[in-house]
């Protein structure tokens, strides 16, 4: 999903929870949707399914984060988190010894487990930078992990931690917040003076200074875009900071509110001196401004890609719109926002309209109402859907009853024109997104529980 309200993208793999809200202020559209549509107990139960196979249970804490990030999953906990207990039949790897010094200089600092998936080993546990079991980010270089964390106090600071990948060893840290680059080599930081960072060993490799603040982000092929506070824009090389193409992209004082890259295009947001809300397109090889469009003052939460599209809100409905052109491709009336998830094009209307729709012609595949989502921000993973029912309940002891729910998983794949049943598990799991063929939920009790399924 790329729904932006700041001109860095921020990477999708990690959620944070109050602390970080209340900082950043108001959250994607689509994000706070979706985290509220609570499933339908009236209905028949989806349809069976073969039997999921829990490997895995992990200790999770209720304010602490977790990420899935294709074979990995990653665990935050605060220090004084207590030790970990293995789900019944996964005690062999849940004892295998943690990369060496792995472990050491956690005290009074935040660490990230790391899980091997499908199975469920532990990998390694590293310290990270942050005042809270929380995290901003967490990111996958090349042979590196990137987590920022969250200081709180009076300033906050999202200092980064560079782990390698293999070990956990802590690399180095920054200060700083960094936007990856495609190619998972180099960290880039905008300011009035705009780095790059070696990501394997911390190096500057270049910096530009600016009269005023400059925003950077990744784009294609490890290259950096660079935008000034002139409306410059800046295409360098991300290893040497070459200047390759320079355009003016902007109107001179503006500041980018949004903005998102698709298929060799780049589309950036932002407010003119006249309050106007507008977007405008440009090639990302030579910075050529190709089209521009008027948004209303409600449309900024909900500008983002679809598909190989750009989606916006308008007065009734969403519009898509060709990234290269800006003509208009398809619409969906009567949706607040659609947007992109999990490989999956979703539409969605307050307070409990979903629908999986085709990115090509915005006609829904699959409804999706009754199913709980949560938003895991990455194309190769599909989306996970849970449907939970109480089963009624059961005497606990003479005088009490203890209720019983059952859940229901499902993958909502890529333009698939129905759900695809996974199975089910005894008792209410939430926050599901999937891995590599396995699927990982929040489950109640502190725990974080992975299965898998068959393919």
């Amino acid at each position: 999903m790329v729904i932006e309200l700041g001109y860095e993208r921020e990477a999708s793999g990690g959620r944070l929870r109050d602390a970080w809200r209340s900082l950043r202020g108001v959250r994607p559209f689509a994000q706070v949707l979706c985290a509220g549509l609570l499933l339908a107990v009236a209905g028949s139960a989806p349809a069976p399914a073969a039997a999921l196979t829990e490997v895995a249970s992990h200790p999770l804490a209720e304010e602490a984060d977790f990420a899935v990030l294709g074979d990995r999953l990653f665990v935050a906990a605060s220090p004084a988190a207590g030790s970990e207990k293995p789900a019944a039949g996964s005690e062999k790897s849940e004892q295998a010894a943690p990369a060496a010094g792995s472990d050491k200089g956690v005290s009074g600092r935040a660490t990230l487990t790391a899980y091997e998936l499908p199975g469920g080993r532990r990998l390694w546990r590293a310290p990270y930078e942050s005042s809270v079991e929380q995290f901003v980010t967490v990111q996958r270089g090349d042979g590196v992990v990137l987590v920022t964390g969250l200081l709180q106090g009076e300033r906050y600071g999202t200092p980064t931690t560079v782990l390698d990948a293999a070990t956990g060893q802590v690399k180095w840290t920054t200060p700083l917040r960094l936007t990856v680059s495609d190619d998972g080599r180099t960290g880039f930081v905008g300011g009035a003076t705009v780095r790059a960072l070696d990501l394997a060993t911390g190096r500057d490799l270049w910096s530009a200074a600016f009269p005023a603040d400059a925003a950077v982000r990744s784009v294609t092929s490890g290259r950096a875009l660079v935008l000034t506070s002139t409306g410059e824009g800046q295409l360098r090389d991300g290893r040497t900071g070459a200047v390759l193409r320079t355009g003016a992209m902007l109107p001179a004082g503006v500041t980018p509110n949004l903005s998102t890259a698709i298929d060799g295009a780049i589309m950036v947001g932002y407010e003119d001196a006249a309050g106007s809300r507008r977007v405008a397109g440009f090639a990302a090889d030579t910075l050529e401004r190709r089209w521009e469009r008027t948004l209303s003052d409600d449309d900024a939460p909900r500008f983002g890609a679809c598909g190989r599209l750009v989606c916006t809100a308008r007065p009734g409905g969403v519009v898509a719109v060709d990234p290269a052109t800006g003509a208009q491709r398809w619409d969906v009336p009567g949706a607040d926002t659609v947007f992109e998830t999990g490989g999956v094009v979703v539409a969605a209307r307050w307070p409990d309209r979903l629908a999986a729709i085709d990115p090509a012609s915005g006609r829904t595949l699959v409804e999706l109402d009754d199913w709980d989502t949560a938003m895991s921000g990455r194309d190769d993973a599909p989306l996970i859907g849970v449907y939970s029912k109480e089963r009624g309940s059961k005497e606990k002891d003479s005088e009490e009853k203890v209720s019983e729910t059952t859940s229901w998983l499902a993958l909502i794949e890529p333009r698939g024109s129905a759900l695809r049943h996974l199975g089910s598990v005894p008792h209410r799991v939430w926050d599901c997104v999937a891995g590599t063929r396995s699927v990982v939920c929040r489950a109640p009790g502190g725990q974080v529980r992975v299965w898998t399924y068959q393919e």
